[in-house]
């Protein structure tokens, strides 16, 4: 294998769009960026029993998204003259820059030019503070389509030897189902069943290495609704570091039309503030999970009282306060930084 390309469906999407219009074998209905998601799933569920699964529905079921990718790849190879390449590399690029493409090259040197621009999907080292919310659906099901996860994160720096930090994780199931929640393996009459579910995720955050888990909010799951049939404890694993980054995780039930917020509180490693002949400088990493859209994070740092900004990037969206903290709102399309110098 010389290597190895994951892309999702805003990558795909992104790539028909500039390519546009492009005719799929059997279907009377150009593909262009507008209608791609929606035509994968109607491919999907076209020719679905409503009871039990057609084991030929089943080998067939994916193949509309080979007959695209045949259909890009034969006008790009053989009518290089249709094709608006400025919009389709720069639709590449953005697919790559934000996640929806990941990159493993089996040569080292290319691999370490993929690593170097970012592309490789790996866990970011980072100088300062460091902050990486992972979700995993564990549920058969294809709730992520309609779910959404947005993040708190508070920093109290007013005691520059003993930082903190408190996470508060939302997920919000936006799903219409009205069917108990279930974790099996099964299909539905077609696409959008699946992805009208209950969610079940296993929700991951990743912290500077020396971070300690002081206090969490995780939630206890009947087994009535799992898999295993057992009862899960309302419990916080503390796995082995990964990437250089202290890593904790819980399980966490979404059930239809509903919002479930989980709460992290933690020390920092000193190391986060950095002494400067000007003053202070703390940073911050917020890294993007992979083939996500644009979750919204809101971050609030608590400066020790007295202590003046003299410096804030990107410029905050409130403060300093009266309590001296300032309020960052940023969308998380792309790894996003913050940094503050205060004396």
């Amino acid at each position: 294998i010389d290597g190895v390309i994951a892309l999702d469906q805003l990558a795909l999407q992104a790539v028909v769009s500039a390519l546009a219009p492009l005719k799929i074998p059997n279907w009377d209905e150009p593909a262009t960026g507008d209608n791609i998601i929606a035509l994968i799933r109607l491919s999907w569920s076209a020719g679905k029993q409503k009871e039990g699964t057609d084991p030929e529905w089943w080998r067939n079921r994916k193949n509309f998204v080979s007959q695209l990718v045949a259909s890009a790849r034969n006008r790009v190879e053989k009518q290089p003259g249709s094709v608006d390449w400025e919009r389709l590399l720069t639709a590449v690029v953005q697919s790559l820059d934000e996640r929806h493409v990941q990159v493993w090259l089996a040569a080292a040197d290319s691999q370490a030019v993929i690593s170097g621009l970012g592309w490789a999907g790996a866990i970011r080292p980072a100088a300062g503070d460091y902050l990486m919310v992972v979700d995993a659906n564990v549920g058969f099901n294809k709730v992520n389509g309609v779910s959404e996860t947005s993040a708190r994160y508070t920093v109290n720096l007013t005691d520059p030897a003993q930082p903190t930090a408190r996470l508060t994780v939302k997920q919000q199931n936006n799903s219409r189902g009205s069917e108990p929640c279930a974790q099996t393996s099964r299909y539905g009459d077609d696409y959008w069943a699946i992805m009208n579910r209950c969610y079940w995720d296993y929700l991951r955050v990743y912290a500077p290495l020396e971070s300690q888990l002081q206090k969490a909010t995780p939630h206890a799951i009947e087994g009535k609704f799992l898999v295993s049939g057992r009862d899960e404890p309302a419990r916080v694993v503390d796995f082995s570091p990964e990437g250089g980054k202290a890593v904790w995780g819980t399980l966490v039930l979404i059930p239809h039309g509903q919002a479930v917020e989980t709460e992290f509180e933690y020390t920092l490693p000193p190391a986060v503030l950095q002494q400067t002949a000007e003053g202070r400088r703390y940073r911050l990493l917020v890294q993007k999970q992979a083939g996500t859209q644009a979750n919204n994070v809101r971050v609030q740092i608590a400066l020790p009282p007295q202590s003046r900004v003299l410096q804030a990037v990107p410029a905050p969206a409130a403060g300093p306060d009266a309590d001296n903290i300032l309020t960052f709102d940023i969308s998380l399309a792309v790894d996003r930084e913050i940094e503050v110098l205060f004396k």
